[in-house]
């Protein structure tokens, strides 16, 4: 396209005001002069209340858009002009408008992109201004005066994928099947993870990845009495979980975060 031109499409609706086309729409202000829409609406997904056949142009779903972008080589900056036809309007209505309206005419609304390249539905908010509760980049600091956030650590709690062998009401309880566990999986020490497809391991126990994996490299498992936590368990009853490496996922992660007995209670989910 030349300095100057028009560019015109028929389009789906959704790149107005889809978070996924911020993307798009910041692009096309930095490459256009002026952004004219005309949405004529009729996105039955979006209004369940409306009818493809009676809302739409074209008797669809999708709701429809026209654009006009255009290149002004004497122009600086991005003006974005934007117009909707009544959500209710018919197709009979929104075509007869198309038929009868000169573009010079159409009542636009002036358009004033946020920092995030919102164009229609914007709100007045200092959200993004505000302290986060947590965040990836802040846990991984090593220096807390770095951290920018009520909290620097967080955890999605423990995950055993295995409730019933290492979630109890008491030790005693949990010690039994934690001790089988072991006893049965270092009968199988030294075997292949996929070794004739699980054949060669006893289907008595639970396994996982980074049991197998241990196993298969000839590490023989011990029982440790200091790994019970204290934890509210599915949030109403407080038990007793067997905090292992193969029974917790990232349990070495969350050591921080849950501490041994009883300086705290530990949330289970």
């Amino acid at each position: 396209m030349a300095d100057d031109g028009v560019l015109a499409f028929v389009t789906n609706r959704s790149f107005i005001e889809s978070r996924t086309f911020d993307g798009f729409r910041k692009a096309v202000a930095q490459e256009f002069n002026e952004i004219h829409i005309v949405d004529l609406g009729g996105d039955v997904r979006a209004n369940p209340k409306l009818s493809g056949t009676k809302n739409n142009v074209f008797g669809i779903q999708t709701g429809v858009a026209i654009s006009f972008f255009v290149k002004r080589h004497k122009q600086k900056g991005c003006k974005i002009f934007y117009a909707r036809r009544p959500e209710y309007d018919t197709a009979e209505d929104k075509l007869s408008f198309l038929a009868n309206a000169k573009a010079s005419t159409i009542s636009y609304q002036r358009v004033e992109p946020d920092k995030n390249a919102n164009w229609v539905n914007l709100t007045e908010n200092d959200w993004g201004d505000m302290i986060p509760v947590a965040g990836k980049s802040f846990k991984k600091s090593s220096n807390l005066r770095n951290v920018k956030a009520i909290f620097g650590d967080y955890s999605m709690g423990y995950i055993t994928a295995r409730d019933g062998w290492v979630v109890g009401d008491s030790e005693k309880q949990i010690e039994v099947k934690v001790r089988y566990l072991i006893d049965a999986a270092n009968l199988t020490t030294g075997v292949a993870p996929m070794a004739n497809s699980g054949a060669s391991r006893t289907t008595t126990i639970k396994w996982s990845r980074s049991l197998l994996r241990s196993i298969a490299s000839g590490n023989k498992l011990e029982y440790e009495p200091a790994s019970y936590r204290e934890t509210l368990y599915r949030r109403f009853s407080k038990k007793l979980v067997y905090f292992w490496e193969f029974s917790c996922r990232n349990a070495e992660q969350d050591a921080g975060v849950f501490q041994t007995r009883p300086e705290s209670v530990d949330i289970f989910q």
